[in-house]
């Protein structure tokens, strides 16, 4: 045998004997102990037993259905205001205009005008667009 293949084969069996466990006496004599569990710090604060009485349900809040300074509810018992104005529902408009009621009004806001078949019609769109459209004359608007 070559010197090189004798030296393979040694580094093989140390290899073996160390790496694989209960192969060889060197690998029985160490005996293994498990580790203690690490203590780490979490990054929160765990809810204990007596905390989780108290906690309210997380329901969430549609910004729609709110209003400035409503006090929310958060998911500890504390609570908060809301330090700014939160956008608030809509005015109801009154748009069941009756189509069948052709009564043309030339309407504008200053800078555009438009004809509308009634004043329901142009109550109504001033009221869900938020415009500013007054009457201008009575029939259509000439282009």
């Amino acid at each position: 045998m070559q010197p090189t293949t004798l030296l393979c084969c040694l580094l093989f069996v140390v290899l073996a004997v160390v790496v694989v466990p209960g192969s060889s006496q060197l690998s029985r004599s160490r005996t293994t102990t498990p580790l203690p569990p690490r203590r780490e710090r979490l990054p929160y604060t765990p809810v204990r037993g007596s905390q989780r009485q108290e906690r309210l349900p997380y329901t969430p809040v549609k910004p729609t259905t709110m209003r400035p300074g409503m006090v929310l509810r958060s998911r500890t018992t504390t609570t908060k205001r809301v330090p700014f104005p939160i956008k608030t529902t809509p005015k109801p408009c009154n748009c069941n205009c009756n189509v069948t009621n052709y009564q043309p009004l030339c309407a504008g806001d200053g800078t555009d005008r438009d004809t509308f078949p009634n004043q329901c019609q142009l109550d109504c769109y001033n009221c869900t667009l938020n415009k500013r459209y007054r009457v201008l004359q009575q029939g259509e608007c000439s282009r």
